[in-house]
């Protein structure tokens, strides 16, 4: 965010061509955004806007509440603005490819989290995110190379070992799948139901009943419903 930081005090320096009322909005818009109370936050980006319609920072602002409050469409309208005062502003780039994401527009979301890398991130999530709409996309290869980057990024991000491993699986790369879910499942304390589900189905595939139930039982227990039915189907069948 270094360059919207830049960009803030130059913005704050250009208020005077603004109202004293958009930049009172405004600043009490951020208060309530950092005190999580992205809602109220919202409504005094709107009243900022108002005032101000040209008021960049207040775009962003408004677009990342609405981004929090699962707005996803509100949100990219927004973002789309900041984008054009701050196209060089890879961090826009990765909200807005989020904002895609959650609605499965894969390749725009795609697009948004390349050119939030092209700016230059280090931001693992970004990585992790455009693996997701690689393997949506049926890249599985590409998703892979995603996520390796966001885990050489962040060694204990047990999220990328999950999805990595779900790649594996998609590739009938099984030792290499197994590994993963159970790296997951270690960083997690384990307490990952997704990677014990995900491991218990490749145990199942490849016949090993026993360790395929052990998996499933787990996940149950931490209350993942699928692998509650899957267990079931399994047991009854001895």
């Amino acid at each position: 965010m270094k360059r919207l930081v830049v960009g803030l005090f130059f913005t704050s320096l250009a208020m005077a061509g603004f109202s004293q009322s958009a930049e009172e909005f405004y600043n009490r818009g951020v208060e309530k955004f950092d005190a999580k109370n992205y809602t109220d936050a919202e409504q005094d980006f709107t009243s900022a806007l108002s005032l101000a319609p040209e008021y960049a920072f207040a775009y962003f602002k408004r677009g990342h509440a609405r981004l929090l409050l699962g707005k996803w469409e509100e949100a990219t309208d927004d973002l789309d603005e900041a984008i054009r005062y701050y196209p060089d502003e890879e961090y826009l780039y990765h909200l807005r490819g989020f904002a895609h994401l959650q609605r499965n527009f894969h390749e725009s979301a795609k697009k948004d989290f390349t050119r939030s890398i092209e700016l230059g991130t280090t931001r693992p999530e970004t990585y992790l995110n455009r693996g997701l709409c690689r393997f949506m996309l049926r890249d599985f290869e590409g998703s892979i190379e995603d996520m390796t980057k966001a885990i050489e990024l962040r060694p204990e991000y047990s999220g990328a070992y999950l999805q990595r491993g779900i790649s594996h699986a998609a590739l009938k790369h099984n030792n290499e799948a197994d590994s993963d879910f159970t790296k997951a499942i270690a960083l997690t304390g384990y307490k990952d139901a997704e990677a014990y589900y995900q491991r218990g189905l490749l145990a199942k595939k490849a016949g090993r009943i026993g360790d395929a139930k052990n998996d499933l039982k787990r996940a149950a227990d931490l209350g993942h419903l699928k692998a509650a039915n899957a267990y079931e189907a399994l047991d009854s069948l001895e």
